[in-house]
């Protein structure tokens, strides 16, 4: 039976949440093995199988990883009972079986916060649990052998955790493979985890990555000063190609940084526009007529053919759109356009039948200056598509999609 019918569906993509930690440390995971071995072919996805998932084509012990990252408030703890730690090792051994028990996979747990020692709890009494007097985790993030008591805490808690996990799902996943393994084999699969406990967050993560990148081979004085756009353009890349629709173009690979890299030597690259977040936060319109609405609202006559070819223009511009919808860039063009020609129709939206000739110079003018807006921004930050044609769409459909109006009363509260 396949794998993936068995086990539980962790495969995020439209359903992420999206945390910069998690990018934060693709990034630096990345980094540090093209730093170690210049010639392996490396490739990481974000939130597809665990949080980060790399590999690479060096013949280093961890080729294949998969790593757990949980970005807590400063003081927070996790025991070995913590549930985060718990539903992690389920996701590992489920990992593992996916990759029939390879040798090559490893795995990793980073997280700001720090171990705690266990307390009882009704899993515990459950089990008739004693725990020892040293923290569960200090065991296994330690270097002291584990013997067959601590192994055999450790192996009732994680498959009674497995258990009540999987009794939410219709699926059993590798329930009766765990209840059979050895404590030789519950071993060789906790020494497979590396824990790194108390790292930095978010914010120090990133400091720390601006080193990280100057130690890499091919850094050199032309991106000197410029180590945060490099970060910033790798972070969004991880971030555009998470959504992706097929599994393998889910990956950054060596080449996608080392082209980065070259890019912003070159001045050719600009950074996103931060825009995408405005546009997520608008309020819902009140206005909920259509284009044709709008317009025969301020001009009774409008020629039938020319409506036909903005409501083309509409549709057009859906499809563009659709196309970049991956690419958080149009949302922030989307938001820019929608500011420009909101703060214009201001001053010049009335009530009361205007013409077709005037409603059609008041698209214009609005096109006219929403693409002048956007060519200054163009200046420093990066938009997939910023030709007066596609702006022209954006407006009309913006109109169609209830955000704009050509009267006061059509306007957004």
């Amino acid at each position: 039976m396949n794998a993936k019918n068995i086990t539980i569906d962790r495969e995020a993509h439209d359903k992420a949440k999206g945390f910069r930690f998690q990018r934060l440390r693709a990034v630096s995971l990345m980094l540090k093995a093209m730093t170690e071995n210049e010639t392996a072919y490396i490739y990481c996805a974000i939130e597809n199988i665990g949080d980060v998932h790399m590999r690479t084509s060096s013949s280093a012990e961890s080729a294949n990883y998969i790593e757990e990252d949980k970005d807590y408030s400063e003081g927070s703890g996790f025991s070995f009972n913590s549930i985060q730690v718990l539903k992690t090792l389920v996701n590992f051994i489920d990992a593992w079986h996916k990759f029939e028990l390879s040798s090559t996979l490893y795995f990793g747990f980073c997280t700001t916060a720090v171990i705690s020692k266990e307390k009882s709890s009704n899993r515990s009494k459950r089990l008739e649990i004693e725990f020892p007097d040293r923290a569960l985790l200090e065991f296994l993030n330690g270097n002291d052998p584990m013997n067959d008591e601590v192994i055999n805490i450790i192996k009732a808690i994680i498959i009674d955790a497995y258990k009540e996990i999987y009794s939410k799902h219709e699926k059993k996943g590798h329930l009766d493979s765990i209840i059979n393994w050895s404590n030789s084999t519950w071993r060789e699969f906790l020494e497979r985890i590396r824990w790194f406990f108390g790292d930095g967050n978010e914010t120090e993560l990133e400091t720390e990555l601006r080193g990280t990148l100057k130690k890499c081979p091919f850094y050199n004085n032309r991106i000197q000063g410029k180590e945060g756009h490099v970060i910033s353009i790798l972070v969004d890349e991880f971030d555009k190609k998470q959504n992706l629709d097929d599994f393998a173009d889910r990956f950054v690979h060596s080449s996608d940084i080392k082209l980065v890299v070259k890019r912003v030597e070159s001045g050719e690259y600009r950074i996103s526009d931060p825009a995408w977040k405005m546009w997520k936060n608008l309020p819902p319109p009140v206005d909920n007529r259509n284009l044709i609405d709008k317009v025969r609202s301020v001009s009774t006559t409008f020629n039938e053919e020319m409506l036909d070819s903005w409501c083309r223009s509409v549709a057009l511009s859906r499809y563009e759109q659709d196309s970049l919808k991956h690419d958080k860039s149009i949302l922030s063009l989307r938001y820019r356009v929608f500011e420009s020609c909101h703060e214009k129709l201001i001053s010049i939206v009335q009530n009361g039948n205007i013409g077709q000739e005037k409603l059609q110079r008041c698209v214009e003018n609005l096109v006219l200056c929403a693409y002048t807006h956007i060519k200054t921004l163009s200046e420093d930050y990066k938009y997939p598509l910023i030709n007066q044609s596609t702006i022209r769409g954006i407006i009309l459909e913006l109109v169609d999609s209830c955000f704009l109006s050509f009267e006061k009363k059509g306007e957004i509260n």
